[in-house]
Formats: C-alpha cells, sequence, structure tokens
C-alpha cells in the first residue's frame, strides 16, 4: 500500500507495502502536535492510523539507513549516529513534500532548506544528517495530510456535474448524489482527489472539466450507473454493488475491493481485483490482471465501448491500444471458495482433512465467452464538454477487438436480420389489427424483460438525465 505522509508546509511520507496495493494519504504538518483537525474528520481513520503507525516505527525506519558497524554499537552508537546525504536522498523515494503547500519537493531538498537545517540536523560541512535531529524533525512535522481524504471529506467541496436521480424522474436537483467531495481547488495538480460516496439509484456523468487529471475515490455507491469520462490519474472503487462503471483513460491503476455484482468499463495501465464477487470487467490493460485474495465468479473481457474522447484521452495519459492482455491475470492469494474450504478443514476435529488439500484449486474468474459479448454503447455526445440531450449515435470504437468477439458479434447481427425478416414475412398477408395485436405484445414482453434484468431503471435515470441537460 502507498502511505503518503506530507509535511503540511513541509514533507511528504510514501511507503510501499506489497501486502495492500493501494494508494492512501497520510502527512506531516508544522508544529509538535500538528494543526487541529476540523471537528469533521473521523478521529479514527485508515489514514490516522497510518499516521500513528509511522510515528511508532519512525525510529525503525531510519535505522535502515545506517551501516551495519553504527546498528551494531548499540544504543550510544545510535544516538551520535550520522546519516549520509545519499541516504536522505535515496529515502526521496519514499518521502516528499512541500513547503508553501504549492510545490511538490523530494524530503532531501526540504530537509537542506536553509530554514530547516537547524532541526533536520543537516551539515553542509560533512553532507550528513544527525540521525536524532533528522528523526526528531520528521515527528514533530507528522499530522494529517491536507490533501487527503479525510482533510477532503472535512472540507466538502462540490464540484458540479451532471447527474439524474431514476426515480422519480421529475423535480430533479442535480446535486444530491450522495456524498460528494473534491480538493481540486485548494490542491496541486499532482494530489487532486475526487470522491463519490453512498451515490444510490442513479445516473452521473462527470467529463474532463469536473475530474480531469485527479484520482477518484468510489465508495459504497448501489444501484447507479456512473459515467468518469476523462483522463484519469487513478481509481479505487470500494464496497459497491449493483453499479456499472464506465471509466476513462486512467494512467496509473484501477483497484476494485468487496464490491458485488459490478460491471466496469475502463482502459488503464494496471488492474487490481480483490474480495469481489458477481463481478464482470472489461478491460484494455497493458499489465496482466492482478486478481488478490477474496475474489469469486469474476468475468473478464475485451474494451467494448468508447466516447469521443477516448483517443485522446488515451495519448494524454500515455495508454496504448497494444499490447492489451485483459485475458491473461495473474491469480494470488486464496479464492472466497478455497478460503471457506480452509476455515472449515481447520475447524473440522480430525488433522486427515488438513493433510490432504484438493488437487486443484477453483478458478476465481473466467473469460467471457465471445457468445455472451455486448457492446456497451455510451448514450450521449461529447465535443469538449457534454453535449446535453442527445442520445449517443454509433461510433466507431478505437480499441479492436479479438478476432472471436468480432466473429461471435457478426454472427448475433446476422442472425437479428434473419429473425427481423422472418417476422416479417411472417406478418405479410396478416389484418391489420393482428398486426397491430402481434407489435403491442412484443412490446409488452420486452417491457417486462427490461423490468425484470434492472435495464427500465437505467432508461428512465436517462431520461431523467436528459431532462436535467435540457433547462437553461
Amino acid at each position: 500500500m502507498w502511505k503518503k505522509l506530507t509535511l503540511s508546509r513541509y514533507c511528504t511520507v510514501n511507503l510501499f507495502s506489497l501486502t495492500a496495493r493501494y494508494l492512501t494519504t497520510v502527512a506531516l504538518c508544522r508544529g509538535s502536535r500538528g494543526p487541529p483537525v476540523p471537528s469533521a474528520v473521523p478521529k479514527v481513520t485508515e489514514e490516522y492510523l497510518h499516521t500513528q503507525f509511522i510515528k511508532k516505527e519512525l525510529p525503525q525506519l531510519l535505522s535502515l539507513l545506517l551501516a551495519p558497524e553504527a546498528m551494531s554499537g548499540g544504543a550510544a552508537t545510535l544516538v551520535d549516529s550520522v546519516v549520509p546525504e545519499t541516504s536522505v536522498e535515496a529515502m526521496s523515494f519514499l518521502m516528499e513534500g512541500t513547503s508553501d503547500d504549492r510545490r511538490i519537493l523530494p524530503v532531501a531538498d526540504l530537509a537542506r532548506l536553509q530554514t530547516q537545517t537547524t532541526e533536520s540536523g543537516y551539515s553542509k560541512i560533512t553532507r550528513t544528517f544527525s540521525l536524532a535531529k533528522l528523526q526528531a524533525w520528521i515527528f514533530s512535522l507528522l499530522s494529517t495530510n491536507p490533501f487527503g481524504v479525510d482533510m477532503c471529506i472535512a472540507k466538502r467541496r462540490h464540484t458540479p456535474s451532471v447527474v439524474a436521480p431514476t426515480l422519480p424522474p421529475v423535480h430533479v436537483q442535480p446535486l444530491l448524489i450522495g456524498k460528494t467531495a473534491s480538493n481540486r481547488v485548494y490542491a496541486p495538480e499532482s494530489r487532486s482527489l475526487v470522491l463519490f460516496s453512498q451515490v444510490t439509484g442513479q445516473t452521473l456523468v462527470r467529463d474532463a472539466g469536473d475530474i480531469g487529471g485527479s484520482g477518484i475515490l468510489i465508495k459504497r455507491c448501489h444501484n447507479s450507473t456512473i459515467y468518469l469520462l476523462a483522463p484519469i490519474r487513478f481509481v479505487r472503487v470500494e464496497r459497491c454493488n449493483n453499479t456499472v462503471l464506465v471509466l476513462g483513460a486512467v494512467q496509473q491503476f484501477v483497484k476494485l475491493c468487496h464490491c458485488r455484482n459490478v460491471r466496469v468499463y475502463t482502459v488503464t495501465r494496471q488492474l487490481h481485483v480483490s474480495d469481489c464477487s458477481d463481478t464482470t470487467i472489461y478491460a484494455c490493460t497493458s499489465n496482466r490482471p492482478l486478481l488478490l485474495y477474496g475474489n469469486s465468479n469474476l468475468t473478464l473481457a475485451p474494451y467494448g465501448t468508447a466516447y469521443d474522447n477516448l483517443t485522446a484521452d488515451m495519448t494524454t495519459t500515455g495508454l496504448r491500444v497494444t499490447p492489451n492482455v485483459w485475458d491473461q491475470p495473474l491469480c494470488t492469494g486464496t479464492t472466497a471458495a478455497t478460503a471457506a474450504v480452509k476455515r472449515s478443514s481447520s475447524s473440522s476435529s480430525g488433522n486427515e482433512a488438513t493433510r490432504s488439500p484438493s488437487p486443484s484449486q477453483p478458478k476465481c474468474y473466467r473469460l467471457m465467452d465471445p457468445a455472451e459479448y455486448f457492446d456497451f454503447s455510451i448514450p450521449f455526445e461529447q465535443a469538449g464538454e457534454l453535449t446535453r440531450g442527445k442520445l449517443r449515435p454509433g461510433l466507431q470504437y478505437p480499441i479492436p477487438l479479438p478476432m472471436a468477439f468480432k466473429q461471435a458479434k457478426a454472427a448475433r447481427q446476422r442472425s437479428i436480420l434473419e429473425a427481423t425478416k422472418s417476422i416479417r414475412r411472417g406478418l405479410e398477408g396478416v389484418s391489420q389489427e393482428r398486426s397491430t395485436a402481434y407489435v403491442q405484445a412484443s412490446k409488452e414482453i420486452f417491457t417486462e424483460w427490461l423490468r425484470d434484468n434492472g435495464y427500465q431503471r437505467e432508461i428512465d435515470a436517462l431520461g431523467a438525465l436528459q431532462m436535467v441537460t435540457s433547462q437553461p
């Protein structure tokens, strides 16, 4: 997991761990106790716990920068030890921050600032840092990250969006979309963050003017369709159910965790999935998808949608059409089924169950059968900004489908054409009354199918969305 500690006014720390693999933010601020945290920020959060962990483990972290002979010399030697300038520069891989809340600098550059050398223990003559002073300097600046999720929620800065509730389709209020927050107004571009939380039963649309270049966090959204049609830095999706996510070009990674019955369309550099079930991912990715622990019933499919600025957004984020290894996932950890078997085995009285593992663990994913594949049409046009009140006509997809999917798609189109011709032939010579009755019965059956499968909700939401965008 990436943990970012910012010295708010002075330094940021990024720690990398192979156990969590995602970006979180914690911060460092001026003062022995740091600035007061607004009451809107929960007292015990992930960022708060990360900060406390760093405070506790900071001596061990810095001791890794010492030479082996210094570490073996006892506590007295450690107190008097110095850290070479090159070691602190190497630590800039883990730490960075700002002295003016605008420009992000490596921790070594911050520690060498004229106003900080006394406190950080830097000597220009020997080009070394005093270990004790460096530790005290970092510890004194540790506090909540001003650009993190907690502060973003506390300040609650909204940005305009196009959104429509599904029910009712009238009396639309565009800003009532669950909990949304953004730090784009005050954060550096490289630290901008947009949060969507508890969006329920709605269709939400954001374009580059709202979220371009930002990191996105989507939490606890249910029964909704969310379009984020812009170049995005990264996307984290947590605890969402029965939701469709259409993402633009994602520069760094897309991470899904604790999701159920979610459908995702994404072009990204890296894809991470953990503890998700009944989820379908349509992806174009240059790195093998990483399937972590607790997944079950995942379906992987090729990316099958487009919007007007997709090609330009891919160029902006440095993404390419090839290589595309969506169908070559790397599975690590255990599947949900395997974990259940292990729990059952460990609770059994005998030892035979634990000594005789299954010869082959069940796969947590499958590749979509080409016969099941359908293109996803984004139902509006884009020309830099959202074009109001228009449904999306046919569009050439810039990411080619695999040959098997192309053939299955062509075969389906032929079968639809043949069925249409067969119906027309069957209605030849039929009275107008019976023909009208047949059409009416077909509409009723189709409407019932839309309602039973949840597609009627999406249609109603798009109708409400069109009402919102057509308003002056």
